[in-house]
């Protein structure tokens, strides 16, 4: 039923009551208590908009004409201001003339600035003491870049004494610190603390003063508003820039003057807080200052295993923060030096924990060239030297120019390593390192020479010879030992050529009357190929040679035949008057010989397919 004018609905079931009840008879709820509630919400709703209004008109910038408007630090009478304002207007007419020159002396007024220094490093934080009516008496509010700050030390006076702070508000924007504190003892010469001018009320091309950490004063204008202000002459870091009545506009930081009026003074019992934890919050939430007290810590003379850890730890929290592409390079930068310094503190001290350290490391950055370095050589002296030839390989790939700088000393590493597990009669484990150290280190004769030694060992001989023999070609000094096993090999006139599985061909080097060069062994060739510039090399091509059809991959062409007066396949097997086709190779194998049947045919050809041979062995003559 339809509530009547003597009636009413509770608010909890929605039935219909006598407007006199104060408790509803359905559900037994009080009706004022519902009542009460209502109008308590009403009141505290009432009271939050009442006191945001409030808030919003005391932290009003002013008067909407800027000519008109004074800060709230600035109570004077507009009248006051006026003849100020004409005198700004008539220097702006002479600015051109007068940019960046120092003022006259008859114009030094007093400054606002306060040198102090950090408790341990010495190093000067210059200060801007500002006059608010907020201020308690006996505290002055000052202001500094965040950057200025020192990272983790207090502040102290020029003899020394600290000084307490209470950190009142950071601007992000702007990178302005504001704290409070007691003025400097004594009062030198010339110090004040000066009101704040909002920098939108400032025209563009005013007469502006910029007051140098060493007192001086050059006359500046303003070109550009904004954060940063922008001005026609330079403005060195730490100055203040203040206008003709010495109000403080702008503090004077690398990237140019960031507007002071932004630091609103908040009462220090609302959010006073000390100095260090303004630092500890400033410094991990900007980017900038997470790099550069990572920098400090890990170019520091003194950089311990803790500090490296504790930069590393910082710049991992903070690298999300950096957002343009510089930042982020500079970041991923000094993180690979933080964990590269790691590494070679803990080498110091532990090398099976500074290969771990390693480890982790290039799991986290990928390839490193300078940690994959250090982990080649902790892993030669602290690990498994095959993991160091894998992290070599890795080296390769990435920096030849960081590789050809441990090359030499990691083969010297190899070859010791080598012959005390020879020593140990570690026989097949020597073949099996020294046989992956030969594909990282071709040009190593003296690997080479303990790897045939453990094939020999192991009853290859053939493998052995082949090694042997490489050994004496690479380095003339081998030759006589290379003789106890190649003996066997030249005897049966057999040679092994090893060949990688995955390169989708077989080389071997042969020497044409007496011209080292590069073929490839094709058992598909019905001639064996010299390339052209070779055979005019060595006279082979003469002006009746004949010519013959060859067909090739794009189709069939006329090629020169001539003969090889001696050919010599890998130093052990020689043929005489070999006959050959002049015909250049495409592709990848362009500048290379051809092995083909005419020269195959008459040798007996063996595949170990275990150990990637090619074993070709030349019939001995019957007499």
């Amino acid at each position: 039923m339809a509530p009547s004018a003597r009636t009413k609905q509770c608010t909890a079931c929605w039935s219909t009551i006598d407007i006199e009840e104060i408790q509803c008879p359905q559900c037994d709820v009080m009706l004022q208590q519902q009542r009460r509630g209502r109008s308590f919400i009403i009141v505290l709703v009432v009271t939050l908009a009442v006191g945001t209004a409030v808030w919003g008109w005391i932290q009003r910038p002013g008067a909407s004409d800027p000519r008109a408007q004074r800060t709230a630090e600035d109570t004077r009478d507009p009248a006051e201001i006026e003849p100020e304002r004409r005198q700004q207007n008539a220097r702006v007419a002479t600015r051109s003339e007068t940019a960046g020159k120092p003022v006259q002396s008859a114009d030094i007024r007093v400054s606002p600035l306060w040198t102090v220094y950090a408790e341990v490093t010495k190093r000067p934080v210059f200060l801007i003491a500002l006059a608010h009516k907020e201020t308690r008496t006996g505290r002055i509010h000052y202001c500094l870049p965040a950057a200025f700050l020192p990272s983790n030390q207090g502040l102290v006076d020029s003899e020394g004494r600290p000084l307490e702070f209470t950190a009142i508000t950071w601007e992000r924007r702007s990178g302005l610190v504001m704290l409070a504190g007691a003025p400097p003892q004594p009062i030198r010469n010339g110090f004040a603390p000066q009101t704040v001018r909002d920098h939108r009320t400032i025209a563009k091309g005013e007469a502006l003063v910029a007051i140098t950490t060493n007192g001086s004063r050059r006359e500046l204008h303003l070109t550009r508003a904004g954060f940063p202000m922008v001005f026609d002459a330079p403005l060195a870091p730490g100055s203040v820039v203040v206008d003709a009545s010495d109000r403080v506009v702008a503090y004077g930081t690398k990237q140019g003057g960031q507007p002071v009026h932004v630091l609103t003074p908040w009462r220090e019992w609302w959010t006073g807080r000390t100095l260090l934890e303004l630092q500890k919050e400033i410094r991990a939430a900007d980017p900038e200052l997470i790099l550069l007290d990572a920098r400090r810590l890990l170019d520091s003379a003194s950089v311990t295993i803790e500090t490296a850890e504790r930069a590393v730890e910082s710049l991992t929290r903070g690298q999300h923060l950096a957002r343009d592409r510089v930042t982020i390079e500079a970041f991923d930068r000094t993180l690979r030096f933080g964990h590269l310094q790691r590494v070679r503190l803990l080498s110091a001290i532990n090398g099976v924990r500074a290969l771990q350290q390693a480890r982790a490391s290039l799991s986290l950055l990928g390839a490193d060239p300078d940690i994959l370095s250090d982990a080649t050589e902790l892993a030669m002296d602290h690990g498994d030297p095959r993991d160091a030839l894998v992290f070599y390989q890795s080296l390769l790939a990435t920096s030849a120019d960081h590789a050809a700088k441990i090359r030499d000393r990691i083969g010297r590493k190899l070859k010791a390593k080598a012959d005390r597990m020879l020593s140990e009669k570690r026989n097949q484990e020597t073949a099996q390192l020294l046989g992956e150290a030969v594909r990282s280190f071709p040009q190593r004769a003296d690997l080479r020479m303990v790897y045939a030694r453990a094939l020999s060992k192991l009853g290859d001989r053939v493998a052995a010879g082949f090694q042997a023999g490489e050994a004496a070609r690479l380095d003339k000094s081998y030759v006589t030992q290379a003789r106890q096993f190649t003996g066997a090999t030249r005897k049966g006139r057999r040679v092994a050529i090893p060949f990688n599985k995955n390169a989708g061909a077989i080389y071997t080097t042969c020497s044409a009357s007496g011209r080292d060069l590069s073929f490839v062994i094709d058992t598909g060739a019905s001639y064996t190929v010299i390339p052209s510039a070779t055979a005019k090399a060595l006279g082979l091509i003469k002006r009746d040679s004949p010519t013959v059809d060859v067909t090739t991959a794009n189709g069939v062409v006329q090629a020169r035949q001539v003969v090889i007066p001696t050919l010599t396949i890998a130093g052990k097997i020689t043929l005489q008057k070999v006959g050959a086709v002049v015909l250049d190779l495409p592709g990848n194998h362009h500048g290379k010989g051809l092995l083909g049947l005419n020269v195959l045919r008459p040798l007996n050809m063996q595949i170990d397919d275990r150990r990637s041979l090619l074993i070709l062995r030349q019939p001995s003559r019957r007499k």
